[in-house]
């Protein structure tokens, strides 16, 4: 593989100084070293700046930081500003706070020209890889977070299933220039930046997989989404107050998620795939039956069945 290929890597910081040197050092490990790292801090109060200073000073070519009067965007809106400073025919997310494997970018890289090559660079491409869960020592809590998190990848990057979950981690994807030049801006109402990026490639291009780990995702008390183990809940504890507001809030932030995507791209969606997500998007959660006879029609369900059976009960 060539290392003359240019690779974007987006670095969200926050208060990270803690963890953010194992994660440069990484970065520093990696066997594709043909890539600039864009920073942007979100306000940090404690070493953060000082190290990406000091890093810069030491690898002056390695590393852009913007410096900008917005203020804190927060972790969504910090990814989606960094968005705008990509310029590389490929595009990475990393976390302050993780520690990638030596091989993450090469293994990320192939499959991206793979798919490149199979479908053409002027489709918009994203692929995705398994994380290891560690705790803040990194020591392995599990090795695939996929089945810690009772991800199926096969299942749940289809249209239907990404309405309500998302596979694709930001910080384990690698996008091309085409999806990056099709995604900007990313509007307010996207629950993340990693799943408005993957709706976008499973709509229009393709979103695929690499079930390998390929860094360690690290879990500690300031994660802004983190690793929660899946636990099948007892049939009971669906109709508890708190599920209930949990799911009902969860399936509101996506409606609104599905009615941005629609006001953006309409114009290049086929009148059915339209007419499916309009409806998601405006569907009355308590008009009970009709409302679950088209999620259950349309297989817009959690990723397994008790949690589905909760979903449908009290959402």
């Amino acid at each position: 593989m060539s290392d003359l290929t240019s690779i974007d890597i987006l670095l969200a910081t926050y208060n990270g100084a803690k963890y953010l040197n194992q994660q440069l050092q990484s970065l520093l490990a990696q066997t594709v070293q043909h890539w600039r790292l864009i920073v942007r801090d979100d306000g940090s109060s404690d070493d953060t700046l000082n190290l990406l200073e000091d890093f810069k000073q030491k690898y002056p070519n390695k590393m852009f930081i913007i410096k900008d009067t917005k203020g804190s965007l927060r972790a969504m809106k910090n990814f989606s500003e960094l968005i705008t400073y990509s310029q590389a025919s490929y595009t990475m997310f990393c976390d302050q706070d993780d520690v990638w494997l030596p091989n993450k970018i090469e293994l990320s890289l192939r499959h991206l020209q793979k798919l490149e090559a199979q479908y053409g660079v002027q489709e918009p491409l994203l692929a995705y890889t398994d994380l290891k869960v560690v705790n803040d020592q990194l020591s392995v809590i599990h090795e695939s977070m996929w089945d810690y998190t009772q991800v199926i990848p096969e299942r749940d990057q289809k249209w239907n299933r990404l309405l309500t979950v998302n596979p694709a981690v930001g910080c384990t994807i690698i996008f091309n220039q085409t999806l990056r030049n099709f995604i900007t801006p990313i509007p307010s109402q996207a629950v993340m930046h990693d799943w408005w990026l993957a709706l976008v490639a499973c709509f229009f291009g393709h979103l695929d997989f690499i079930p390998q780990s390929t860094m360690l995702y690290r879990q500690h008390q300031n994660n802004v989404v983190g690793a929660k183990k899946h636990k099948k809940k007892k049939p009971l504890e669906y109709f508890n107050q708190d599920t209930l507001s949990t799911m009902r809030t969860q399936l509101q932030q996506a409606q609104k998620q599905i009615e941005a995507f629609v006001d953006v791209y309409h114009r290049r969606l086929d009148k059915d795939t339209l007419h499916i997500l309009k409806s998601f998007a405006t569907l009355d959660l308590d008009a009970f039956v009709t409302s679950r006879m088209f999620l259950l029609k349309h297989d817009i369900v959690k990723r397994d069945i008790p949690t589905s059976i909760g979903f449908l009960l009290r959402a």
